[in-house]
């Protein structure tokens, strides 16, 4: 009879259901299959290095579909004059194809435009020569897919995997260099 007890705690313990009204929107910074339900919405912020200011909106339109944008600023906090990372907000949508079922994987589509760090237009190098970067410190996630699957087993268990591109920030040094 003890065994028995014993093993229905494990159980109910292992696979307890999960507080969270809906699945995770990102694992730090890297989006997941979740979307905001419907009405809903986020406001979040992130503080970067040199002082930077990075606030976010985000807004469930329907249950698979939340868009977002976010407005960067530099050196806002600090002696220096703060400046606009670009001129017009960057956007962030997601669309979740398939919605997560017990036997399938959510299956997701998005678009993010906005990089992390200090945007980097023209810039003259070491040389004198006029470089154009067009791009964040950090590249933006583009395009993307993303596959997540999450138990209720042990808390909130996930596996999120996904694929993204980014055509029109310049690779150029991306090594450093």
């Amino acid at each position: 009879m003890k065994k028995n007890l014993f093993v229905v705690i494990l159980l109910s313990l292992l696979f307890s259901q999960s507080e969270h009204p809906h699945p995770p929107l990102n694992l730090v910074s890297i989006p997941t299959g979740g979307t905001l339900p419907r009405g809903s919405y986020t406001m979040e912020m992130l503080l970067q290095k040199e002082g930077g200011f990075l606030p976010q909106l985000a807004v469930g339109i329907t249950d698979h579909f939340t868009i977002g944008m976010s407005y960067g600023l530099q050196k806002l906090i600090g002696d220096e004059k703060p400046e606009v990372s670009r001129p017009k907000p960057e956007v962030q949508i997601k669309y979740q194809v398939y919605d997560e079922t017990l036997k399938r994987p959510a299956v997701l589509l998005g678009l993010n435009t906005q990089g992390r760090g200090s945007y980097r237009g023209k810039v003259v190098d070491n040389d004198g020569i006029k470089k154009i970067l067009n791009r964040y410190d950090q590249k933006a996630w583009g395009i993307y897919l993303v596959i997540s699957k999450n138990y209720n087993l042990l808390g909130n268990l996930g596996f999120h995997g996904g694929l993204s591109k980014n055509s029109w920030e310049n690779d150029y040094d991306d090594d450093g260099q």
